[in-house]
């Protein structure tokens, strides 16, 4: 393990941490476009304000000059950062949907966070504007804000190893920071936009196809409908949204490595192999325990 010897520089953190506060912002024009589509103007006001504030905060700290380069342990604060502020900032927005400061805030941090736990005891009352945000939250976060915003703005020149999200990648894969994140956004969007393909096919409208796709490919499982999986009607749409919530699973450097290798080496790939064995006996386990269950109803 390294040692960190070097002081975090406030000048570095205020820049990087201002760019990424740019590309947050930039993110958030979705859900701010997709309530103007769905006349929910109150929260578009909200995500106005926001977005604004949001900007102009993060191009002033942009805009301070810097020629040395980013530390490993500037880094980690950063990336902590952005990850703290990102819910932050989302939980106002959030609040105009009807939920008190401490249930917003527990439903921007469980949506970035990828962790799927929900404050809110039904959906039906919910807007469609709450339930694409916090699906887009989610989305967002699965693909990792910081991976996300790097392909959008930080200049070549930082290594991937500098963040420590590419210590899996070997050094022929591995081109600079904007490189890796831009290879990681491709193939995530194409999983995403796949999913919502093949649920459109099967007859699933195009709002729900959306929404259980962003939770499936980030793994976490927001889903826009009170009985989860069986607000589907259809068998095989359910079937497309597990098998993507699996594809998910898999690491998306698993992906391109397939394709630049062929499929023997995913195939040869240790924690594929331990992913999927671990998915039949867990999936075996609940399925013996669930039969069990209902032969004990009276």
């Amino acid at each position: 393990m390294k040692i960190l010897q070097y002081a975090v520089r406030p000048a570095i953190l205020c820049k990087y941490f201002g760019q990424l506060c740019i590309a947050l912002a930039a993110l958030s024009v979705v859900p701010f476009a997709v309530s103007l589509i769905f006349k929910d103007y109150s929260v578009s006001i909200r995500y106005g304000i926001v977005i604004g504030s949001v900007l102009a905060g993060g191009f002033c700290c942009s805009r301070l000059k810097s020629s040395a380069k980013m530390q490993n342990n500037e880094a980690m604060v950063i990336t902590a950062l952005i990850f703290v502020f990102s819910p932050l900032v989302m939980t106002w927005p959030v609040m105009g949907s009807g939920l008190n400061f401490t249930d917003a805030l527990f439903e921007t941090i469980s949506a970035v966070t990828t962790t799927g736990l929900s404050t809110a005891a039904t959906l039906t009352d919910k807007s469609q504007t709450f339930l694409f945000s916090r699906a887009w939250m989610q989305w967002v976060g699965g693909l990792g804000i910081v991976v996300l915003s790097m392909a959008i703005l930080i200049q070549p020149g930082l290594t991937a190893k500098r963040l420590d999200i590419a210590d899996s990648f070997d050094d022929d894969i591995i081109g600079g920071t904007r490189a890796i994140a831009r290879h990681t956004l491709i193939i995530y969007s194409l999983l995403t936009l796949t999913g919502i393909l093949l649920l459109l096919l099967l007859g699933t409208d195009f709002f729900s196809s959306v929404l259980y796709v962003l939770a499936a490919v980030s793994t976490g499982g927001f889903s826009p409908h009170d009985a989860s999986l069986q607000g589907l009607d259809s068998g095989y749409a359910r079937a497309v949204v597990i098998g993507f919530s699996m594809a998910g699973a898999v690491s998306l450097i698993v992906y391109y490595r397939v394709f630049h290798r062929g499929w023997r080496d995913a195939v040869s790939d240790q924690q594929i192999q331990a992913f999927f064995i671990t998915a039949i006996i867990i999936t075996a386990l609940l399925s013996y325990f669930s039969g069990i269950r209902r032969d004990l109803r009276p």
